[in-house]
Protein backbone atom coordinates (compact mmCIF):
# COMPACT_ATOMS: atom_id res chain seq x y z
CA UNK A 1 0.00 0.00 0.00
CA UNK A 2 1.08 3.46 -1.35
CA UNK A 3 1.56 6.39 1.51
CA UNK A 4 -1.50 7.87 -0.53
CA UNK A 5 -3.25 4.94 -0.31
CA UNK A 6 -3.28 4.24 3.49
CA UNK A 7 -3.90 8.12 3.82
CA UNK A 8 -6.92 7.41 1.96
CA UNK A 9 -8.03 5.26 4.26
CA UNK A 10 -7.40 7.51 7.13
CA UNK A 11 -9.61 10.21 5.95
CA UNK A 12 -12.22 7.83 5.41
CA UNK A 13 -11.87 6.38 8.55
CA UNK A 14 -12.25 10.29 9.57
CA UNK A 15 -15.62 10.32 7.95
CA UNK A 16 -16.75 6.70 9.17
CA UNK A 17 -15.95 7.90 12.58
CA UNK A 18 -17.89 11.89 12.24
CA UNK A 19 -20.89 9.77 10.34
CA UNK A 20 -21.58 7.24 13.10
CA UNK A 21 -21.41 10.14 15.60
CA UNK A 22 -23.86 12.05 13.39
CA UNK A 23 -25.96 9.31 12.78
CA UNK A 24 -26.48 8.59 16.36
CA UNK A 25 -27.02 11.97 17.42
CA UNK A 26 -29.74 12.10 14.63
CA UNK A 27 -31.77 8.81 15.82
CA UNK A 28 -31.35 10.05 19.64
CA UNK A 29 -32.70 13.33 18.65
CA UNK A 30 -35.71 11.53 16.99
CA UNK A 31 -36.24 9.60 19.50
CA UNK A 32 -36.70 12.56 21.80
CA UNK A 33 -33.27 11.52 23.95
CA UNK A 34 -30.18 13.13 24.60
CA UNK A 35 -26.93 11.38 23.32
CA UNK A 36 -26.33 10.20 26.92
CA UNK A 37 -29.54 9.05 27.46
CA UNK A 38 -29.39 7.16 24.19
CA UNK A 39 -25.69 6.33 24.98
CA UNK A 40 -27.29 4.19 27.68
CA UNK A 41 -29.91 2.85 26.14
CA UNK A 42 -28.10 1.24 24.00
CA UNK A 43 -26.00 -0.07 26.38
CA UNK A 44 -28.20 -1.46 27.87
CA UNK A 45 -29.68 -3.05 25.20
CA UNK A 46 -26.45 -4.68 23.98
CA UNK A 47 -26.17 -6.34 27.20
CA UNK A 48 -28.72 -8.64 26.56
CA UNK A 49 -29.92 -9.02 30.60
CA UNK A 50 -31.17 -6.66 32.70
CA UNK A 51 -27.95 -4.85 34.61
CA UNK A 52 -27.87 -2.99 38.13
CA UNK A 53 -27.57 0.93 38.11
CA UNK A 54 -24.16 0.37 38.89
CA UNK A 55 -23.14 -1.89 36.17
CA UNK A 56 -24.67 0.86 33.72
CA UNK A 57 -22.72 3.80 35.23
CA UNK A 58 -19.55 1.61 35.01
CA UNK A 59 -20.11 0.68 31.42
CA UNK A 60 -21.33 4.22 30.44
CA UNK A 61 -18.54 6.05 32.73
CA UNK A 62 -21.13 7.62 34.33
CA UNK A 63 -21.41 8.37 37.61
CA UNK A 64 -24.85 6.63 39.88
CA UNK A 65 -26.20 9.96 40.28
CA UNK A 66 -26.10 10.84 36.69
CA UNK A 67 -27.15 7.48 35.81
CA UNK A 68 -30.40 7.59 38.20
CA UNK A 69 -31.11 10.91 35.98
CA UNK A 70 -30.88 9.51 32.81
CA UNK A 71 -33.16 6.16 33.85
CA UNK A 72 -35.24 8.60 35.21
CA UNK A 73 -35.49 10.18 32.02
CA UNK A 74 -35.38 6.65 29.73
CA UNK A 75 -38.39 5.35 31.93
CA UNK A 76 -40.91 8.17 31.74
CA UNK A 77 -40.09 8.10 27.87
CA UNK A 78 -40.95 4.05 28.06
CA UNK A 79 -37.80 2.85 27.20
CA UNK A 80 -36.65 0.89 29.86
CA UNK A 81 -38.12 -0.10 33.03
CA UNK A 82 -36.90 -1.06 36.64
CA UNK A 83 -37.39 -4.40 38.57
CA UNK A 84 -36.52 -5.81 41.51
CA UNK A 85 -33.57 -8.24 41.58
CA UNK A 86 -35.01 -11.65 42.92
CA UNK A 87 -31.76 -13.04 44.17
CA UNK A 88 -30.69 -9.86 45.60
CA UNK A 89 -33.88 -7.61 47.18
CA UNK A 90 -31.87 -4.45 47.73
CA UNK A 91 -30.90 -4.34 43.68
CA UNK A 92 -32.99 -2.97 41.19
CA UNK A 93 -32.24 -4.03 37.95
CA UNK A 94 -32.82 -2.00 34.50
CA UNK A 95 -34.23 -3.64 31.38
CA UNK A 96 -35.27 -2.40 28.05
CA UNK A 97 -39.03 -2.20 27.38
CA UNK A 98 -39.92 -4.16 24.35
CA UNK A 99 -37.75 -3.76 21.15
CA UNK A 100 -37.24 -0.01 22.54
CA UNK A 101 -38.80 0.74 19.00
CA UNK A 102 -36.93 3.19 16.87
CA UNK A 103 -33.50 4.03 18.37
CA UNK A 104 -32.77 0.28 18.70
CA UNK A 105 -34.47 -0.85 15.59
CA UNK A 106 -32.73 1.42 13.17
CA UNK A 107 -29.51 0.49 15.04
CA UNK A 108 -30.33 -3.24 14.38
CA UNK A 109 -31.10 -1.83 9.97
CA UNK A 110 -27.49 -0.43 10.41
CA UNK A 111 -25.66 -3.46 11.61
CA UNK A 112 -27.64 -5.90 9.13
CA UNK A 113 -26.76 -3.99 6.33
CA UNK A 114 -22.82 -4.09 7.60
CA UNK A 115 -23.13 -7.65 7.62
CA UNK A 116 -24.12 -7.72 3.87
CA UNK A 117 -20.82 -5.29 3.26
CA UNK A 118 -19.12 -8.12 4.86
CA UNK A 119 -20.66 -11.14 3.51
CA UNK A 120 -19.12 -9.89 0.14
CA UNK A 121 -15.66 -9.47 0.65
CA UNK A 122 -13.16 -12.36 0.30
CA UNK A 123 -11.32 -14.12 3.64
CA UNK A 124 -8.21 -11.50 2.63
CA UNK A 125 -10.57 -8.87 2.44
CA UNK A 126 -12.02 -9.68 5.65
CA UNK A 127 -8.77 -10.30 7.66
CA UNK A 128 -7.69 -7.38 6.76
CA UNK A 129 -10.14 -5.28 7.83
CA UNK A 130 -10.37 -6.91 11.05
CA UNK A 131 -6.74 -6.52 11.36
CA UNK A 132 -7.28 -2.53 10.69
CA UNK A 133 -10.61 -2.42 13.19
CA UNK A 134 -8.77 -4.42 15.84
CA UNK A 135 -5.63 -1.92 15.55
CA UNK A 136 -8.56 0.77 15.84
CA UNK A 137 -9.95 -0.30 18.87
CA UNK A 138 -6.52 -1.03 20.36
CA UNK A 139 -5.87 2.69 20.02
CA UNK A 140 -8.79 3.58 21.22
CA UNK A 141 -8.41 1.34 24.80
Amino acid sequence: MTAAEAGEVVALSRRVESALADWHARVARQAGLSPTEYRCLRLIVRAGRPLTAGQLAQRAALSTGAVTGVLDRLERAGQVRRTGDPADRRKVLVEPVGATAGPVRDWCAVRSGLASLAEGCGDRELSAIRRYLSGWLDLLS
